[in-house]
């Protein structure tokens, strides 16, 4: 009835924390204030799932 949880790997990781990184750094080397950090972040949680998406359908 239930699919299998799919592992996502070490790549997913690696994305996820290149693309997680680089964003808090752009928020803290501008000083970006809240709610734009928050944003941003979120946005960067979205880029990192479409870059991962990508990566798998380019394997």
């Amino acid at each position: 009835m239930s699919e299998p949880a799919k592992k996502r790997g070490w790549a997913s990781l690696f994305i996820y924390a290149a693309t997680i990184l680089s964003a808090s750094s752009v928020t803290r080397y501008y000083a970006i204030e809240e709610p734009t950090a928050s944003i941003i972040m979120i946005f960067s949680i979205f880029l990192a799932e479409r870059i991962y998406i990508l990566y798998r359908k380019l394997q």
